[in-house]
């Protein structure tokens, strides 16, 4: 694995190399040990799962917090569809929780997707379709599954982390701030970081 250390990198048009106060990204290229489908596989082995299929905008928000986890210590996944989200939904991203405990929340959608804030814990995310922005905030884990056709804007705040898992074809801008650990597993040439080791 290649790590970036952001510190290093010539910030000035003259020449100088300049100090910052805020802690650089960490960004790792991983060499795709791991696939998406290791992940899932990982996070369900040997466990069972409380399955939602939310139709509307408030039973979706109430399915993508999951603060408390479900009972018996059983692993939350949503599937999200057209019937979960209405197309001409223009508000506020999905505000998505995972457990205080530690376990995932599995979230799989299967059409249509308006932007979302990963506010805690620990996401997996799969399915892309036509493209929405997620935003991982400080504290917060994604674990982001994206399939050849997918195209995913994320934006890893300081304090985030984030595996994302890509397949040859995925695209979207994924912007890194100091701060952030970003682990792009596998690649695609049609991916672009804001703090790219390919450049």
């Amino acid at each position: 694995m290649t790590k970036f250390n952001e510190a290093l990198v010539n910030r000035d048009t003259a020449g100088r190399f300049d100090t910052k106060m805020q802690s650089e990204p960490e960004l790792t290229l991983g060499t795709g040990e791991r696939t998406g489908a290791d992940v899932v596989y990982e996070r369900l082995s040997g466990r069972t799962c409380e399955n939602l299929f939310p139709r509307g905008l408030t039973e979706t928000r109430r399915a993508v917090k999951n603060l408390r986890g479900e009972p018996d210590g059983k692993i939350r996944t949503v599937t999200l569809t057209w019937d979960s989200v209405p197309p001409a939904h223009r508000g506020d991203p999905l505000e998505v929780a995972g457990p205080k405990d530690g376990r995932p929340l599995i979230i799989d959608v299967h059409s249509g997707c308006p932007d979302m804030a990963i506010t805690s814990g620990n996401v997996v995310l799969m399915g892309g379709g036509s493209g929405y922005g997620i935003t991982v905030k400080e504290g917060a884990h994604l674990e982001l599954l994206a399939s050849a056709h997918d195209k995913f804007s994320v934006t890893a705040e300081s304090g985030s982390r984030v595996d994302f898992y890509a397949e040859e074809g995925v695209r979207g801008y994924q912007h890194i701030k100091d701060g952030a650990h970003f682990t792009l597993h596998g690649q695609s040439s049609r991916l672009t970081l804001s703090t790219d080791l390919r450049g």
